[in-house]
């Protein structure tokens, strides 16, 4: 049903659903529930495209207006789909999502909310840290929590922007670990925010560490992850997570997913999703406050 229902809106990231549906391919935990969602997603938007194809047809042909002009707006329609596919070609759509950066926040947050009903498939995370992701997606974040031991970078593919592509290491600082993949625009407009947390709390020994999980196949190739991230600004150490092992050891279940850890390397504070930025700094600023 939920398959169903979203095949027939669209959404930033394509939803939820291709996301649990990409996870559920890219870690091999593919049962009767994904395929199931699958071709319902795919029924869903199948339908509903064909219900405005119909309808346009009908209307097309109803339409005295429409008919006397009809190769006028064909010509008009033709430069439309051009002119978009040239805006596409040169990311003029990103330029104009970074213009009004959290234009879809709340509703990106409240699909997450239905799309996601437990733990990740396949997450190893301990039961503690699974609790504070799920209520992450569920509930609004309501300060500093103890949601147990931050745990390894696993099986990282490569590490970029570190010396030598040596790990990164927590090195008992209070740090910021972001969840994203390349593609996802709700990922990209956490960067910024990121940047200037970064910008801000760095004196006081603030660290940021970044793990790129792929979504879609293409997000797999390292060099086009390396452009990305030096057209965005990332700087920071960058673990590629394209065997979702640190994705399944964190217990995420969305992206973006921002991790704030305290100096102790405790999981203090998840946020899923855009939105949540000032109380997200405030949390920083308390846990650089505990480490003086």
């Amino acid at each position: 049903m939920l398959g169903l229902v979203l095949g027939a809106v669209y959404v930033p990231c394509a939803g939820p659903v291709l996301a649990a549906i990409a996870v559920a391919g890219a870690t091999g935990h593919i049962g009767a529930g994904t395929i199931v969602l699958a071709v319902g997603f795919a029924l869903g938007t199948g339908v509903s495209l064909l219900i405005f194809a119909l309808a346009g047809r009908a209307v097309a042909e109803r339409v005295q207006a429409f008919r006397r002009r009809q190769r006028g707006i064909r010509i008009a329609s033709g430069i439309a789909v051009v002119g978009l596919a040239l805006a596409l070609t040169f990311n003029a759509a990103v330029a104009v999502q970074r213009v009004i950066p959290d234009y879809t926040t709340a509703l990106s947050h409240e699909v997450e909310k239905l799309g996601t009903v437990g733990p990740a498939k396949g997450s190893t995370a301990p039961t503690q840290l699974r609790d504070c992701v799920d209520d992450s997606l569920h509930t609004e974040p309501d300060g500093v929590r103890d949601c147990g031991p931050a745990p390894a970078f696993q099986q990282v593919t490569q590490w970029l922007n570190t010396p030598g592509e040596q790990p990164a290491a927590l090195d008992g600082k209070v740090t910021v670990v972001d969840f994203w993949t390349f593609d996802c625009i709700n990922c990209r407009h956490v960067i910024p925010h990121l940047h200037d947390w970064y910008e801000r709390h760095q004196a006081q020994g603030l660290q940021l560490i970044s793990v790129h999980t792929p979504e879609y196949s293409f997000e797999r190739d390292i060099p086009s992850v390396e452009k990305a991230a030096a057209k965005l600004g990332v700087t920071y150490p960058i673990a590629i997570d394209n065997d979702y092992a640190t994705w399944s050891a964190w217990g995420v279940e969305a992206c973006p997913a921002v991790f704030a850890i305290d100096k102790s390397g405790t999981v203090r504070y998840i946020a899923t999703g855009e939105g949540n930025y000032d109380e997200t700094e405030q949390i920083i600023a308390s846990l650089l406050q505990e480490q003086r």
